[in-house]
């Protein structure tokens, strides 16, 4: 141990390049399992949670109908909880100076058969009498302490909580926050209603998100065959609909350990995480410590010429194969704590880049036993992997020559090759990271950039929430507050309604009578007042803008609408009737305007039907002066003054519009940071093993060099010689990775609908960045070669 570190102290340069690189692999590495470790815990401790299921459709809710179907028609189900998500508007507990909760989350109406699915530990209340009665309600801890702050589960049981400024619930159970990560994050429960008019006992193809439904199945039925059964009913019963609207979906039984992952089914629902991105990150962590540990191979190599005297010398007094290998592995072994404890503050690094990654749950300390012994186990596996090969390569050192000090030639028969290649490799992963990275910017920039068919700058939204909303609905405040904001010579209108493009658009069959027969067209709706063509610049193609002043409900439709509803072109559709969905009472058509974006560009434009409502009045858009000489700050200020004027109870809480559409790319945006991150580390790790071979090729041609400066040869010529065969290095690894990333980016790309097309000076630019980044590394170490006086190299000879 002595010798090992005096060894690494002597070599200062090489043990910090050795731990500096396996420490950002193992730092990043460390984060990147936390992570997934911390997400794949979820729903394990659910008891029989492999007889356990969601039953979902084509999003994450179902018929109501189906709740008493499974219950009373399929046999070998054990346990049935419907779940529907509920929404009070505001809460206060019943005792004095309670706080007062505007829009309590995580609200749920299920049966008291959640209590024996979720094993929740009462802390008072009994589950099998807490839900039998409308007027009661369940909390779990930390939401009671939100209600009754300072109190106790006793204190608080039996005490009274009103919900919506008039309803009173009674606390009838307060339950222990699950001591282990789960999908079932709800904090009030109430008893679920089970009335006919409430379930809807024939619409089963209405399908709502807040209607889940979770079962338990008895020991030895299949999902199989229940999901079978499912679907034999939901065929019967939606016949005659599938068939006029030559669509179906159908059922399936998800596994409660695919809950979490199952992002894709969307609606108001628990926490999930995509699978891809979890696969996305193990595979970055692999690739990083993999590189991190080609750097450590390619450095320590670089060294072994200088080692060969010290090692001929041990072989002569003695020491076996045997014996170097254990010794060299011990140095490795070293290195590899020393890179765990940097990598321990690196980690706070990562942790600040990574930050759209980790969940607001995790703690990185939590289970702490388990993590070190697999950051033990990590310093071993990459003590043997990193080890082997220079330890082998050891063994291979030919003491006669090194006792002739020719150490050029003392490693028998081993060739860079080897060490060529990998550093080729790391350069083909730097080479699809960097290339990959251009071309989610480009993507993401196009998304950012298009013409979205629509103004959206230096626009303001804040929003009013339903219950300030029911409030003051009759008072028109909201109406009332866009007149007073008209008044500032700051703003230059204001509108109330719909954003234009956000992450919800509500969908309703809308019917046309024409001379062939009725046309259905499932449309988009969003609620506008006469003002918002104007704040967002809409264009009207045909007709004129809604008319408020006429008392007649009318509809504006898009470009995409007219087509679909068959009408020959936008001025035929002016003047025409619609009928909603939802109201029998036909309205007309008052104009056209010009197709925008109501989606992320994953989505086509659709047909789009735009109508004044009581929803119009809940958003307010403030489209501001561009040439506000004072600057926004005093707009927004005056504002507020007005909001607080109107809605003294309500926090005042805007958006600025272009902040609301980059939000709809933030996976996206979460993928470009993990992949520039991940270009980051690569390159610096290529760097540091790139610096390792050029210092191995210009100790062993030290002497070469020194010949051909003595014959004349220039300082260029010779950083150009040394230069060479690195960029042949990268240039090699640019022709390999060229077609990785075009394959990988075109299925990305197949997500948008609306896209960019990868170009051939993405590749270029990125080969260009990886040409540069290897000169700038090796040329530091061929300079220094080329400046050497020759007396010095050839002093020996």
């Amino acid at each position: 141990m002595k010798t090992t570190l005096r060894y690494l102290w002597k070599n200062r340069l090489f043990t910090l390049l050795n731990v500096f690189g396996l420490a950002v692999g193992i730092s990043a590495c460390w984060l990147i399992f936390v992570i997934v470790d911390y997400e794949s815990r979820f729903n394990k401790k659910i008891p029989d949670g492999d007889r356990v299921f969601q039953i979902t459709s084509y999003i994450a809710g179902v018929p109501r109908p189906i709740v008493e179907f499974v219950e009373q028609d399929i046999p070998g189900v054990e346990l049935v909880v419907p779940i529907h998500v509920r929404s009070m508007l505001s809460g206060k507990g019943g005792v004095q100076n309670a706080p007062f909760i505007d829009e309590p989350k995580k609200q749920i109406a299920t049966t008291s058969g959640y209590f024996d699915l979720v094993p929740y530990r009462w802390l008072s209340g009994n589950k099998s009498t807490a839900l039998d009665a409308p007027n009661k309600v369940v909390l779990t801890q930390r939401r009671a302490n939100q209600y009754f702050p300072g109190m106790s589960p006793q204190d608080i049981h039996g005490r009274t909580i009103v919900y919506n400024d008039s309803i009173p619930y009674v606390v009838s159970g307060i339950v222990a926050e699950l001591p282990f990560e789960s999908s079932f994050e709800w904090q009030e429960f109430f008893q679920v209603e089970f009335s006919k008019d409430y379930w809807l006992a024939d619409s089963w193809n209405v399908i709502d998100v807040r209607e889940q439904l979770y079962v338990k199945l008895a020991h030895g039925v299949s999902a199989e065959r229940v999901t079978g059964q499912l679907n034999a009913i939901n065929n019967a019963r939606n016949k005659a609909d599938f068939a006029k609207y030559e669509s179906s979906f159908s059922y399936r039984l998800l596994p409660l350990s695919e809950v979490h992952y199952a992002a894709n089914l969307g609606g108001i629902r628990h926490r999930t995480v995509d699978r891809e991105v979890l696969y996305g990150l193990m595979g970055i962590a692999a690739f990083l410590i993999l590189l991190a540990v080609i750097n450590y191979i390619n450095l320590s190599t670089a060294q072994l010429p200088q080692r060969a005297l010290e090692i001929g010398i041990r072989k002569t007094l003695g020491s076996n194969p045997r014996q170097l290998i254990v010794r060299f592995m011990a140095e490795t072994l070293a290195i590899a704590f020393v890179a765990v404890l940097f990598s321990i503050a690196l980690s706070e690094v990562f942790s600040y880049l990574l930050a759209d990654f980790i969940p607001p749950d995790l703690d990185v300390y939590d289970h702490i036993g388990i993590k070190v012994l697999s950051l033990t186990a990590l310093i071993f596996v990459i003590t043997l992997i990193a080890g082997v090969y220079p330890a082998w390569l050891i063994t291979r050192v030919r003491t006669v020559n090194v006792l002739k000090r020719k150490t050029g030639s003392a490693i028998g028969g081993v060739q860079v090759s080897f060490r060529k290649a990998l550093v080729a490799f790391q350069f083909v992963i730097a080479m699809v990271f960097i290339s990959c990275s251009i071309i989610i910017g480009q993507q993401l920039r196009f998304a950012l950039t298009k013409d979205l068919g629509f103004d959206y700058n230096v626009v303001l939204s804040v929003n009013i929430p339903e219950r300030i909303h029911q409030k003051h609905g009759n008072e028109n405040n909201s109406l009332n507050l866009k007149r007073s904001l008209e008044q500032y010579p700051e703003i230059a209108s204001v509108s109330l309604g719909d954003l234009p493009m956000d992450e919800m658009l509500g969908h309703t069959h809308f019917f046309h009578q024409n001379d062939t027969g009725m046309v259905e067209v499932l449309a988009g709706g969003k609620y506008i007042d006469e003002d918002y063509l104007h704040v967002f610049g809409l264009e009207v193609v045909a007709g004129r803008n809604i008319d408020l002043s006429k008392g007649t409900p009318e509809y504006i439709l898009n470009e995409a609408a007219v087509e679909a509803f068959g009408f020959s072109s936008p001025n035929d559709a002016v003047g025409k009737m619609l009928v909603s969905g939802s109201s029998a009472e036909p309205l007309p058509i008052a104009g056209v305007v010009r197709d925008f974006h109501q989606q992320d560009f994953k989505n086509e434009i659709s047909p789009l039907v735009l109508m004044f409502g009581y929803y119009s009045q809940r958003d307010i858009h403030i489209k501001l002066e561009r040439a506000v000489s004072n600057g926004w700050q005093q707009a927004i200020a005056k504002i507020e003054t007005e909001w607080n004027r109107f809605y003294p109870e309500a926090t005042f809480d805007f958006r600025f519009y272009d902040d609301v559409i980059a939000e709809l790319y933030r996976k996206e945006r979460q993928t470009s940071t993990l992949i520039g991150t991940a270009t980051g580390i690569t390159i610096f790790i290529s760097c540091l093993g790139l610096f390792g071979l050029a210092t191995l090729t210009a100790s062993q041609r030290t002497k070469e060099i020194g010949i051909r400066k003595v014959l004349g040869a220039s300082v260029s010529g010779i950083v150009a010689l040394l230069s060479k065969d690195f960029v042949k290095l990268v240039l090699i690894a640019i022709a390999i990775a060229s077609p990785i990333v075009w394959w990988a980016m075109n299925k990305w790309l197949e997500d948008f609908a609306y896209r960019i097309e990868i170009q051939w000076w993405m590749f270029a630019v990125a080969g260009l960045v990886a040409v540069a980044i290897a000169l700038l590394t090796v040329s530091w170490q061929a300079v220094r070669a080329a400046l050497a006086k020759p007396v010095d190299s050839l002093r020996d000879e």
